[in-house]
């Protein structure tokens, strides 16, 4: 409750920064720049704390969970700065032995799309999508920082091919409407493939 109270303390300085001098801008403000998804995860040798404000996707080892909002209207925590009924309330989803975490996945609601899409390619290819759940098993998300990000743009570009024999052009939409942020986090050694111990 501290870490949202705090985060909306920061955010009351941007909203009145965008809003300035002009009546009712501050609520204007804050719709138009401010709502969005909070997912973090405090990590000690002891306890691992896993929190989201708003809608998205978190997962410990490979156990992924959804939080939806009714209507499409999460409670993001920019809400509080006006005072709405739909403020985040109770952010922590998750408190347990860090012992237990050997994997850790932290994404906005974007990354929801991929769920349950287990014949799907990435577009433009023949190569299966890897489903969130597995992304820990990855070696090159650990190799390279960008890695993942680049795997997100991937999934998210439309297709378009010519098929030369139908004298026609094939046109695919992208496997992410929604924008995506994600962070793959694994314990060290939980698999040989990353090139580090």
């Amino acid at each position: 409750a501290r870490a949202l109270a705090e985060a909306v303390a920061s955010l009351e300085g941007v909203a009145d920064a965008l809003a300035g001098a002009r009546p009712g801008a501050r609520r204007r403000a804050v719709h138009d720049h401010l709502l969005a998804t909070a997912v973090a995860a405090v990590i000690t040798r002891e306890r691992t704390v896993v929190l989201c404000a708003g809608d998205g996707v978190w997962g410990i080892n490979g156990e992924l969970r959804v939080i939806r909002a009714e209507g499409n209207a999460p409670a993001y925590p920019a809400y509080r700065l006006l005072r709405d009924a739909g403020a985040a309330s109770d952010v922590v989803v998750w408190d347990g032995p860090t012992g237990d975490v050997d994997a850790l996945l932290l994404a906005t609601d974007g990354a929801a799309e991929l769920l349950g899409r287990d014949a799907a390619c990435v577009p433009g290819t023949d190569e299966p999508v890897l489903p969130p759940a597995r992304w820990h098993e990855a070696g090159p998300f650990f190799r390279n920082p960008h890695a993942l990000g680049r795997y997100l743009v991937r999934l998210a570009r439309d297709d378009q091919s010519i098929d030369w024999g139908a004298g026609a052009v094939r046109r695919g939409n992208g496997l992410l409407r929604d924008d995506t942020t994600a962070v793959v986090l694994r314990r060290r050694g939980a698999d040989a493939d990353d090139g580090r111990r």
